[in-house]
């Protein structure tokens, strides 16, 4: 007896700033095992936003340095949802990026002439952007004009630059155990940078805190795949006393993704029986029983024994989930069945269950 079993895939002097900026976000999604960005690019070991952010009310300079922050940002930020769930995954503004815009036709790029600040270890300048990464330090070179008396707006653009890692944000999430959402969280930077006032002195310049925002939505359950094993060949076999044919066979199932809840299974509402192909012979209906799932009486002698025709099986958090399917037929009388080959088959639904 053959039955065929389918599966189907259901982050000096110090002036203030005034300047005006625009929030930054971050967006990204997380899935099972993986985070996309959705709005930054990958540069080198940094990720910066896609888009600059404009600004305005900068104060015209003859010569400027970029700069990054005048505290240190913190290493961490929290995320929450609507519900209240919250998150803390490592994340970093580790510097700045500045766009020059029209700009870059007024200055050049000159060596640093300010010797009372501490030095980026990591900037990279050129006639259009400036990239700077650290704490209380500027870059290590500087933008000029022509003349002292040629002053003109530094720059038109800003960016911020995130140190993070996708692996430890997603086993933040996991470990946490929170539900699927949407999670937000803001940590506030204060970028400043030094420029040349007209009366020939470096000074600080220091914006308003700015709100660095990081939005995540995140899939907790996520399955990636189904691997069943199993011929579904039913071996008969014979009680000579009394006169009764029993068999069984197994599918063997494995299922793999991120899984919060266990996985769920889904069977249709329908005869669960075998055919013999020949018009005198009457149906074998069969029983499937899976040990290990929450319901472990699917079906009984060809019916749906499961309420909504749902069963959960494994519904502890993990990123595999095995269990066994065992079909069945007991004690069916001998004068009932005809000679030959039964062949049936049945669907089983899978998905992550939340």
């Amino acid at each position: 007896m053959n039955l065929l079993f389918k599966g189907i895939l259901a982050n000096c002097l110090v002036l203030p700033l005034a300047l005006s900026v625009n929030a930054a976000t971050l967006n990204g999604v997380i899935e099972g095992q993986s985070l996309r960005w959705q709005n930054a690019q990958q540069q080198g070991e940094w990720l910066t936003l896609t888009n600059w952010q404009p600004i305005s009310g900068i104060e015209p300079t003859s010569e400027w340095i970029p700069g990054t922050f005048m505290t240190q940002p913190g290493s961490e930020i929290i995320l929450s949802n609507s519900n209240g769930e919250q998150v803390q995954i490592p994340f970093t503004v580790a510097g700045l990026e500045y766009g020059l815009g029209q700009a870059a036709d007024v200055f050049s790029l000159v060596p640093n002439g300010y010797l009372g600040g501490a030095v980026c270890a990591d900037s990279e300048l050129s006639a259009t952007s400036a990239k700077v990464v650290g704490a209380q330090c500027v870059a290590n070179q500087a933008y000029k004009t022509a003349s002292s008396s040629l002053m003109y707006t530094p720059y038109q653009f800003v960016r911020p630059i995130y140190e993070t890692n996708s692996e430890d944000i997603i086993a933040a999430f996991r470990d946490a155990g929170v539900g699927s959402g949407q999670y937000v969280g803001t940590t506030m930077v204060s970028p400043a940078y030094m420029f040349k006032s007209p009366t020939g002195t470096w000074t600080y310049r220091q914006a308003s805190s700015v709100p660095m925002t990081v939005s995540l939505r995140y899939i907790a359950a996520n399955l990636e795949s189904v691997e069943v094993q199993g011929d579904g060949i039913i071996e008969p076999t014979y009680d000579t006393v009394n006169y009764t044919v029993s068999g069984e066979t197994y599918f063997h199932v494995t299922a793999k993704g991120n899984f919060v809840q266990g996985v769920k299974l889904s069977f249709d509402d329908v005869d669960y029986s075998m055919e013999a192909g020949i018009d005198e012979a009457l149906p074998l209906p069969y029983s499937i029983s899976c040990i290990e799932c929450e319901d472990t009486n699917v079906v009984n002698e060809g019916v749906l024994q499961l309420h909504d025709g749902e069963t959960v099986v494994g519904k502890e958090q993990n990123e595999s989930v095995s269990f066994k399917l065992r079909v069945h037929y007991d004690d069916v009388a001998g004068d009932r069945l005809e000679t030959g080959q039964y062949r049936g088959e049945f669907n089983v639904y899978f998905e992550a269950a939340l």
